[in-house]
């Protein structure tokens, strides 16, 4: 796993952080994606792979946090009637 972990790093650095020409280049090959201008190879196979790992990325990446809560510097108690 460390291998394929660090091939990939070296593929989306190789392809200037395009997440996509890097997983093209995991399936098809380094070559395959040079020699078709550094797009995606016109192959199914490779079409269909980047896709999936888009999916998965998509459905395994968390939602961003939400946004603090906003709290006032100063509470302020509003006065009743009659005091």
């Amino acid at each position: 796993m460390r291998i394929g972990t660090r091939y990939l790093s070296d593929l989306i650095e190789r392809y200037g952080q395009d997440l996509k020409l890097a997983l093209a280049a995991y399936n098809a090959g380094e070559g395959a994606v040079d020699r078709y201008a550094r797009t995606i190879p016109p192959f199914p196979e490779t079409q269909q792979y980047v896709a999936l790992v888009e999916q998965f990325r998509a459905l395994y990446t968390p939602p961003p946090p939400p946004p603090p809560v906003a709290r006032p510097d100063r509470v302020t108690i509003p006065r009743m009637r009659g005091s």
